[in-house]
């Protein structure tokens, strides 16, 4: 089976099995086709899920993903599937170890994006600063995704957070610097920054 074989696979499985990003993965490579993007930074890849999304979606356009995480892929425990160390390799991605903030990885990152997605540790401050990072990164008319915009809490933060924290961050970093933002409550919400 070839990796393109795999990926097809791999794509069939992540839309028929629910994932707590089930409901987005249609959007990220619908907005992908309809940017023709050619760019892409997915920050947070965990068991790889939305990244079977966004590859499918390279794949599409002849574009490229880098796919940044602090720790490797691992197996994906309902679906039992290796998404993605049998995609390592791939044309259409890479995947980077290490944390987005770190100025190794920032050096490896485009500063043209058509696409930045977000789906990292869901605190307040962090998600501000990955915003103030990377919407400069993020070409005029391109797109941001936040994931976890409906989730009213985390546990990840060590201090107090405002209520739904990914949510409050994107809506204040964008009041702030007058870029329009929206958010679908389904699937734990995705929120999308359109930049200008």
């Amino acid at each position: 089976m070839t990796q393109v074989d795999t990926l097809r696979k791999h794509w069939g499985i992540v839309t028929t099995q629910w994932s707590d990003v089930y409901d987005h993965l249609g959007t990220f490579v619908g907005t992908a086709k309809e940017l023709h993007a050619q760019k892409v930074i997915e920050l947070g890849v965990r068991y790889g899920v939305s990244t079977i999304a966004w590859i499918t979606a390279m794949h599409l356009t002849g574009g490229h993903l880098w796919a940044v995480d602090g720790a490797p892929p691992v197996i994906e425990p309902t679906m039992q599937v290796d998404l993605l160390n049998p995609l390592m390799g791939m044309s259409e991605w890479e995947f980077v170890l290490g944390w987005d903030d770190d100025p190794a990885v920032l050096a490896q990152m485009p500063t043209d994006a058509d696409i930045v997605f977000i789906d990292t540790n869901h605190t307040y401050e962090l998600t501000m600063a990955e915003l103030t990072e990377y919407v400069p990164r993020v070409r005029s008319g391109g797109r941001m995704f936040l994931h976890d915009t409906d989730l009213y809490e985390t546990a990840n933060a060590s201090g107090p957070q405002p209520p739904y924290p990914v949510r409050t961050a994107m809506e204040e970093f964008c009041e702030e610097r007058g870029l329009r933002c929206e958010n679908n409550p389904a699937c734990n919400g995705l929120g999308t920054i359109f930049v200008s």
